[in-house]
């Protein structure tokens, strides 16, 4: 079970990044806003959940504030997705990041 939330958990950071890059896409009104926007969203994001949340995170911080702090950059990733792809898209997206948080944590694993 471990592996297949593992899996899942991945699909919704790189389904995060593709959202928040398109979002960056869409909302730049120039060219060069737009490849920065759609670059640096989606680099920001990687950093912080690279340095604060993944399992192998730089900083360890105590496992309640880790799950908000997911769930809250998967709730700004369904923002973006909301923008991009409509509401139905992003609360599905939602839902599913939020059950597979859940999950991990009553089994014990990280995502």
């Amino acid at each position: 079970m471990l592996i297949a939330l593992g899996t899942l958990a991945f699909l919704l950071e790189v389904t995060a990044l593709i959202a928040v890059a398109r979002w960056g896409w869409q909302t730049g009104q120039s060219p060069l806003m737009r490849w920065l926007l759609a670059i640096l969203v989606p680099l920001t994001f990687m950093v912080f959940w690279g340095v604060f949340l993944s399992p192998k995170a730089n900083v360890a911080l105590p496992n309640h504030l880790k799950s908000a702090l997911q769930l809250l950059v998967f709730a700004l990733a369904a923002w973006a997705a909301a923008q991009v792809w409509g509401r139905t898209v992003a609360i599905t997206f939602l839902l599913a990041a939020a059950a597979t948080l859940l999950l991990a944590q009553l089994s014990g694993g990280q995502s």
